[in-house]
């Protein structure tokens, strides 16, 4: 959650990030959002301990609500388990922090993106702000 008491995206139990997965590409209802289908998921890699990470979650936060984001989420990667969670749910390791993942589910299958974003936020953010849109 961002400090201050502003409006922040939601951080992702380890049970959303499942339920959201899995309704990538697939009709019904994910149990998480009210579409029937999920087609893209934006989701912001963090460690708490990070500094990074730390600096481009409001900027992350920030572009997600401006655009009215409904894909886009924080995961929590601050320990080994949840790393190993992750990486079960979709197949994906998180070597560094923070790492932004953009999943697209088709009819072939999920296909990912990934942005290692540790600085320059600026050129990230307006490509996942036209995925956002």
């Amino acid at each position: 959650m961002i400090e201050g008491g502003r409006k922040s995206i939601r951080t992702l139990t380890v049970n959303d990030l499942k339920a959201l997965y899995e309704a990538l590409g697939n009709e019904g209802n994910s149990g998480y959002l009210s579409e029937s289908r999920v087609e893209i998921m934006v989701v912001y890699a963090y460690a708490s301990w990070c500094g990074f990470c730390q600096k481009g979650m409001p900027v992350f936060n920030e572009q997600a609500l401006k655009t009215n984001s409904k894909i886009a989420f924080f995961f929590n990667a601050s320990t080994p388990d949840r790393r190993a969670e992750f990486k079960r749910i979709t197949g994906r390791d998180i070597n560094k922090f923070p790492t932004i993942f953009v999943f697209y589910g088709t009819p072939q299958g999920r296909r990912v993106s990934e942005m290692i974003a540790n600085g320059n936020y600026s050129a990230k953010l307006q490509k996942l702000n036209q995925l956002m849109s």
